[in-house]
């Protein structure tokens, strides 16, 4: 069995959305200042590195992870490789992901944009028709890699809601480089976080 983790780590330099403000680690227990043992606190966005978005985040009303069953978060998932951008409609029907599939991966170009260090305005996302293309095979989940499924540019986050609105959940700021198209399992569970718009995962895949 190969368990391959495919989480970006949660670092003081992790690279994030422009505007945001990067992770706050702070050990305010210290053994090395005569405590008894260490302990941190981290101060974040919900939306750092590998995290999951929920409907709440463009629908006041909308879903948050507690009003998903736990096997929404795991099983079977279909890694596909997509190297068009933007993603649309006509790059999923050339990819031909087999039918039925609930849960999807895409593997873009975008893994190499970590290793800039900075962010960066130019990735490949879904747009509108990629988006509409998720919701009518019914697909459940679907990830990408690097901070969004949807362009820097974008209208008014139409990929978002579209996908958001039908309890599609969104994986971002995945890593794929290392993984070959295919079917594994897949393990994205998010912290216990009630009420929240997003929540930090820890993802990881089993090749069958």
């Amino acid at each position: 069995m190969k368990v391959i983790d495919i989480s970006t780590p949660i670092t003081e330099d992790t690279i994030m959305w422009e505007g945001e403000s990067e992770p706050e680690i702070e050990r305010f227990v210290s053994i090395k200042k005569g405590d008894i043992a260490n302990s941190s606190y981290v101060k974040m966005s919900l939306h750092t590195a590998t995290h999951m978005d929920f409907p709440k985040h463009f629908f006041d009303d909308g879903k948050t992870q507690e009003d998903f069953e736990l096997s929404k978060f795991y099983g079977k998932v279909y890694v596909v490789e997509i190297k068009e951008d933007p993603v649309d409609r006509k790059a999923f029907e050339k990819a031909n992901i087999p039918a039925g599939t609930k849960k999807l991966l895409i593997k873009t170009k975008n893994a190499g944009l970590y290793k800039k260090g900075s962010f960066s305005k130019e990735f490949a996302a879904l747009n509108q028709s990629g988006a509409e293309w998720i919701v009518e095979k019914g697909i459940e989940l679907v990830g990408i890699e690097y901070l969004s499924i949807e362009k820097y540019v974008n209208d008014n986050y139409s990929v978002h809601k579209t996908l958001l609105k039908n309890d599609v959940l969104i994986i971002e700021g995945l890593n794929l480089e290392k993984v070959a198209p295919g079917y594994y399992n897949l393990f994205a569970l998010p912290l216990k976080i009630h009420g929240t718009d997003a929540a930090p995962i820890r993802v990881f895949l089993v090749e069958k």
